[in-house]
């Protein structure tokens, strides 16, 4: 394989021009300073790329074959505008008419910050997220239906249809005959009286029994209900879908995560009690990203009925762990499933693709803001603000790497580790099966 290496350089000028003038309190004359301030040492940069070239890329991308090599680079971006600041502050007890003004236009002294290194556990954390993407995206354009789970859940199945929202049904019966014995029936003056029964307590165990019936009928609509049409669905779809499918599919899976965040402010100039500031936002931001041309397993525009719908033998191993009860409940902590499904898939799916990793830092001044500094404003009891215009000179700088290599190359199995979930829906989840479970009916 070839080296190849390229380097752009460029530049931003940091300078500005600032004019004080006014009429002096002293004696009443005009007064005008300029002062032209040039920057000499201006921001520079050099935007690089390195990597390698296969000898026969181009036969390599005809024939559709993985041309990929590893490649890595820095870039350096600035996006600014001009900032225009007039601030003028007037002596109450001077000569009349006296005042101070200071014009400051340009742009301030930016500086790129330093480009971040994300931890170990956030490098991996987002690689696992883009790779349970990728194989999930992966297996959907091969057979997007899952008919080996409802294969397996046929008794649940029946069940349902034959029995649609039993636990609430059972619980309104039951309900009824208890509300036969909460009343006591006894005749005064000839007639029949029906009136509550002070004996009979049956409180807690009625407010059990309706959390147990709302837990059973969540979740039969949510783990019923729910994917059995969209499993049906999707078989339909794919059946008539069959023919004419091209061999290969375009297939990608990303995480992104921001890190390290800080603000902080940049002092530009003083005038008298003011002091001019400029808020600056420091943040890191990483992503990670694999993409591929995928084989979708057609033959002359034919997919087989078992890969339609996931009955392959590809497909055993995370069908039966989805059959697991509570498998799910399983991977809000740990990533069992994700890594399940990892091992069915095969390298050989793959023509070509990638694995690109970026980083960046970027840094992010805002709008000047004058405000009074309370350490010199005792200084000048006798001065007061007359004018205070500031616009432009926000700005963006960033410093950013990106790292690319072959996905053929790379582990396509996702690390397990214990987290804790932050979805507020599977709390809920885990909430109801509590509940469906231990409640009293």
């Amino acid at each position: 394989m070839a080296v190849y290496s390229k380097s752009t350089r460029d530049r931003f000028p940091d300078f500005c021009d600032q004019r004080i003038h006014g009429v002096s309190a002293a004696n009443g004359l005009p007064f005008e300073v300029f002062t032209s301030n040039i920057v000499n040492n201006d921001m520079t940069w050099a935007n690089t790329l390195n990597g390698f070239t296969k000898a026969e890329w181009r036969r390599l991308i005809r024939e559709g074959k993985s041309a990929t090599t590893n490649m890595d680079g820095n870039e350096y971006s600035v996006s600014a505008s001009k900032c225009f600041l007039d601030v003028g502050t007037t002596q109450t007890n001077g000569a009349p008419g006296n005042f101070s003004c200071t014009e400051w236009k340009g742009y301030p002294l930016y500086a790129f910050p330093n480009l971040d290194v994300p931890t170990e556990a956030v490098l991996s954390d987002v690689r696992s997220i883009a790779l349970a993407k990728f194989l999930a995206n992966a297996k959907k354009a091969r057979n997007n239906a899952n008919y080996g789970e409802t294969l397996g859940e046929w008794r649940e199945t029946v069940r349902a249809i034959r029995r649609p929202l039993s636990a609430l049904r059972d619980f309104i019966i039951r309900w009824r005959k208890r509300s036969k014995k909460r009343l006591r029936v006894f005749t005064r003056n000839g007639r029949r009286t029906a009136r509550r029964d002070p004996n009979f307590r049956d409180g807690n165990r009625r407010r059990q029994a309706e959390a147990k019936a709302l837990a059973q009928t969540y979740l039969e609509f949510v783990f019923g209900w729910i994917p059995l049409v969209k499993s049906t669905n999707e078989a339909v779809e794919r059946m008539l879908d069959r023919w004419g499918r091209p061999e290969t599919a375009s297939v990608s899976g990303k995480a992104s995560r921001d890190y390290n965040g800080t603000s902080a402010e940049s002092l530009l100039f003083t005038k008298d009690y003011l002091r001019v500031t400029q808020g600056v936002k420091t943040y890191s931001h990483m992503e990670h990203k694999y993409r591929a041309c995928l084989l979708t397993g057609a033959v002359n525009g034919e997919v087989g009925i078992l890969q339609t719908l996931g009955l392959l033998p590809s497909d055993w191993v995370p069908t039966l762990y989805e059959l697991f009860p509570w498998s799910f409940v399983l991977d809000y902590f740990l990533q069992v499933g994700e890594l399940v499904n990892a091992m069915s898939f095969r390298k050989s799916w793959i023509k070509w693709g990638t694995s690109t990793l970026h980083n960046w830092t970027q840094r992010e001044y805002s709008v000047p803001i004058v405000r009074v500094n309370p350490a010199t404003r005792p200084s000048f009891p006798n001065y007061r603000t007359y004018r205070e215009d500031a616009w432009g000179g926000n700005a963006v700088l960033k410093r950013k790497t990106v790292a690319r290599s072959d996905i053929l190359d790379a582990n396509l199995l996702p690390e397990i580790y214990w987290h804790m979930p932050w979805n507020r829906k599977a709390w809920v989840n885990m909430a109801a099966i509590f509940t469906s479970n231990f409640a009293k009916a």
